[in-house]
């Protein structure tokens, strides 16, 4: 029978990858702020609320097959005890270690005022892979309606982990779906012809071109998006556009440079009978204690919006499987 992975195992592989921070220094104002408004957190809780939540993550007992993790925490015992994990998924890996999770991204996209001036007016936000939903936390900080926001995620564990640290389930608990692209989400559907604006958080960015551009044709089949949808975010770019080995040993993955991505999104409409127009800058990364080891030189952060100027011409010709 296997052996038991415990936490302090765990956190040893992690500070091993170089993805582990001290959490005490790690929390940036803008965050803290959040879960003290929001979540109701006091101040002096802050710091061992988020440790809890990262022990939820690290603490893995594992009598199943090395390749797999169950995943409990103290505040996490309503989780099957045998619910696996695939380790590449959430263990070990720097979104939870280098504490990505706390990084909010939408309220400093330049567009954020119209975003929430759109939501106000009752048009729909989708949030594409949210993972424990921060940014639609902040959101709802902001004021924005709940039913006009959805979050979707491919592990439903990611939404489990964002309701313990932000506290909210009982509110938020209609709001998020899980599903995965593979499996043509039916709710996703649900949302056709309605969703105005998508936010997508380095999702894209995460794989080579070809799943790039599947991931694109299926977010519109399903969304059947009308004139004026926007779809906003940022993702690591490269001034060299091309295939590049991810930093932390991952998969390779397509990075783009503003040239790149607005040919990709020309293709996006060929295959699917629209047009989109493509607003995008490059900026520095922030070099800190949450970069990843191994940056590559030309690395950049691109923070983009992309406009649909025409809708469906002819419907797709083929369904994505």
């Amino acid at each position: 029978m296997p052996g038991i992975v415990d936490g302090e195992t765990v956190k040893k592989i992690a500070i091993s990858e170089g993805w582990w921070l001290d959490v005490s220094k790690s929390i940036i104002p803008s965050t803290r702020k959040l879960l003290e408004s929001y979540s109701g957190i006091a101040p002096d809780q802050v710091v061992p609320h988020v440790e809890e939540t990262v022990r939820g993550i690290f603490y893995l007992v594992a009598a199943i097959p090395a390749t797999q993790y169950l995943f409990l925490g103290n505040s996490l015992t309503n989780i099957s005890y045998y619910q696996r994990l695939d380790c590449f998924e959430l263990f070990p890996n720097p979104y939870f270690g280098k504490l990505y999770f706390l990084s909010i991204t939408i309220n400093h996209h330049p567009r954020y005022k119209e975003i929430l001036e759109r939501i106000f007016t009752d048009e729909v936000l989708l949030d594409f892979d949210c993972g424990l939903g921060q940014n639609i936390r902040q959101l709802v900080n902001d004021g924005v309606v709940i039913k006009n926001i959805y979050g979707l995620n491919f592990d439903k564990r990611h939404t489990i982990l964002g309701w313990e640290l932000f506290r909210d389930r009982r509110t938020l608990c209609k709001t998020f779906m899980v599903g995965t692209v593979r499996n043509q989400l039916h709710k996703l559907s649900d949302l056709a012809g309605k969703c105005r604006l998508i936010h997508v958080a380095g999702f894209f960015g995460s794989y080579l071109m070809v799943y790039q551009l599947h991931i694109a044709r299926y977010l519109i089949e399903r969304l059947r998006p009308r004139k004026g949808c926007w779809i906003v975010g940022q993702q690591a770019a490269n001034l060299h556009s091309g295939d590049y080995a991810a930093p932390h040993g991952g998969p390779m993955v397509y990075q783009h440079n503003i040239e790149s991505w607005t040919e990709f999104w020309k293709e996006v409409g060929l295959q699917t009978g629209t047009r989109w127009r493509v607003e995008a800058v490059l900026e520095e990364p922030v070099l800190d204690d949450q970069t990843p080891e191994g940056l590559l030189p030309n690395t950049r952060r691109m923070v983009f919006t992309v406009i649909m100027e025409e809708e469906f011409n002819d419907p797709l010709a083929e369904t994505i499987q």
